[in-house]
């Protein structure tokens, strides 16, 4: 069975006043819940922070991707650069022909 424990206080008018202990007490209390809302708060922010950094880091590296890739793109589409023969609609035989030359399709 469940046993139950009744305990009475009783408070005497002489001890109303605050003692020293509870004083003392209730200081810590306070001092370790702001200490510890303040290290809740810095470690909140600095993992907001890493965060920022890190999508502002993979952001630039797509754009500068993305600028390469454009920029290539534009410089294959100029006439004056070589493109593989089979784009132009050339015959691939001088690629054979050149990669005989080397003994690779002998």
């Amino acid at each position: 069975m469940p046993q139950v424990f009744c305990v009475q206080l009783h408070i005497s008018p002489a001890s109303t006043k605050p003692s020293v202990v509870v004083v003392v007490d209730v200081v810590v209390v306070v001092v370790v819940v702001v200490v510890v809302d303040v290290i809740v708060f810095v470690v909140v922010v600095v993992v907001v922070v890493v965060v920022v950094i890190v999508v502002v880091v993979v952001l630039v590296v797509v754009v500068v991707l993305v600028v390469i890739v454009v920029v290539v793109g534009v410089a294959a589409r100029r006439e004056d650069l070589p493109r593989w023969p089979a784009a132009k609609g050339s015959d691939s035989r001088a690629w054979e022909a050149h990669d005989s030359s080397f003994g690779w399709f002998q």
